[in-house]
């Protein structure tokens, strides 16, 4: 009896213990189970996180999966212009015009591109040049002509050309520097497009209107030296121009005293008669009648040399008339 009291209580102390484990661990339908604090977070199927680590051959340009964590292409740095370079184009501490001077005399023909740009830069800038500052503009000059020797013309070297010339705010010699560059700049450039071929047009002829200034003559001759069969302009528009600033351009102006020589390279018959006129005309500036005494020892006849043989005899002629005339009678092959 005493065994089986035993066992009871036994039993019981059991069956009480189980429902207690259940109580405390077993929720029941009205105790739903605790979601916090979770020991795992919970990941919807439907935002399930993509993977970083897919191979690159997955991700084309177009997809929109996240590369947060993909590493940025780098992008090599632009390469600088050479030290020479830049003491020429002005960007160092060092003025000095023999530095600059030889360090263009040092380049050569084979610029690589960051070079050929800085050089641009410096030519295309017109506070690179104080005005009439003859040393700023012969480095321009020199560092132009080191551009133009190149084995291969600079990509838009024409258009560096036509937008100094035409740029009002740039020294007046340095635009006629660029514009006696105009020639040789086409003389290496036969495949030119159209659209190059006109804008040069539209320069040179500007210039021809630029009264008062050394400008027009400088392109009269900048055209005779594109004429020709596959030239840019004919001899006979040429002896056109060239009349019409003898006709229109006051005297003194320096385009006349060009003018006149570039007539007689197109109109003999017509040079002729405008030189003589000009020639014998002691109302004329000097400058401009020792260029029609010029004209007359290339183009002219037996009786101009018997007139300029009896100006060098006059009395009190300017000494640089007669030395015009002393020159050029010598051109004269007397019957």
């Amino acid at each position: 009896m005493r065994r089986k009291t035993i066992l009871f209580v036994f039993i019981g102390i059991t069956l009480s213990l189980t429902a207690l484990f259940l109580h405390i661990y077993l929720p029941s339908a009205n105790c739903p189970l605790p979601t916090s604090p979770s020991p795992l977070p919970t990941v919807s199927p439907a935002r399930r996180p993509l993977a970083t680590t897919w191979p690159s051959a997955h991700l084309s340009s177009s997809s929109s999966l996240s590369t947060a964590h993909s590493p940025l292409p780098t992008v090599p740095p632009a390469p600088l212009p050479s030290a020479s370079c830049q003491l020429i184009a002005g960007l160092t501490s060092d003025r000095d015009y023999q530095h600059r001077l030889a360090a263009i005399r040092s380049l050569n023909n084979r610029l690589p591109a960051a070079d050929v740009a800085c050089l641009m830069a410096f030519l295309a800038d017109p506070a690179t040049a104080k005005p009439g500052n003859l040393w700023d503009l012969g480095l321009k000059n020199d560092t132009l002509a080191v551009l133009l020797r190149q084995e291969r013309l600079p990509e838009g070297m024409g258009g560096m050309l036509v937008n100094i010339v035409s740029n009002r705010t740039q020294d007046l010699t340095w635009r006629d520097y660029a514009l006696q560059v105009v020639p040789a700049y086409a003389g290496r450039t036969p495949g030119r497009a159209d659209s190059e071929n006109q804008a040069l047009r539209t320069v040179l002829d500007a210039a021809l209107s630029a009264h008062g200034t050394v400008l027009p003559g400088t392109a009269l001759i900048a055209m005779s030296r594109m004429s020709g069969p596959n030239g840019l302009y004919d001899t006979n528009a040429i002896a056109t121009q060239a009349r019409q600033i003898l006709d229109q351009n006051a005297p003194g102006d320096p385009a006349r005293i060009t003018a006149i020589q570039i007539l007689a390279l197109t109109d003999v018959s017509g040079a002729r008669d405008v030189a003589r006129g000009i020639a014998k005309d002691e109302g004329r500036p000097v400058l401009e009648r020792m260029s029609a005494i010029a004209t007359l020892g290339r183009v002219g006849q037996a009786e101009d040399a018997v007139w300029l043989r009896e100006m060098i005899q006059r009395p009190g002629l300017d000494r640089r008339l007669k030395n015009a005339a002393e020159a050029n009678v010598k051109h004269f092959v007397m019957e």
